[in-house]
């Protein structure tokens, strides 16, 4: 490669996209966060609460809560309130689309 093809390359790599989905990546590695990601991927438009995540993943409130902050701080979930639970659900296609898992 020349010196140019060289320097270009080097500035995708650093571009706004590849840095965006690295830390999407990052937020999401991780058993416990993989995990929440395909279960709530299961549940679709229905969402579960930190309680049902707790539940179903055997962990304690606050290590959910924790988990549910990262993802949510990171685009990959969204939380509604409903009363006193709060129900989280994948965001759109860029969850989907990263998590390609099967069902």
């Amino acid at each position: 490669m020349s010196d140019a093809e060289l320097r270009s390359l080097k500035k995708k790599v650093g571009a706004a996209p590849v840095i965006a989905f690295f830390r999407m990546v990052r937020a999401a590695c991780g058993s416990s966060r993989l995990r929440i990601l395909y279960l709530l991927k299961q549940t679709g438009s229905a969402g579960l609460t930190i309680t049902d995540l707790s539940k179903l993943l055997g962990a304690s409130l606050s290590r959910i809560s924790h988990q549910m902050r990262i993802l949510k701080k990171h685009g990959l979930v969204s939380a509604e309130k409903d009363g006193r639970n709060v129900a989280y659900r994948l965001v759109g296609a860029k969850a989907s689309e990263f998590l390609k898992m099967p069902k």
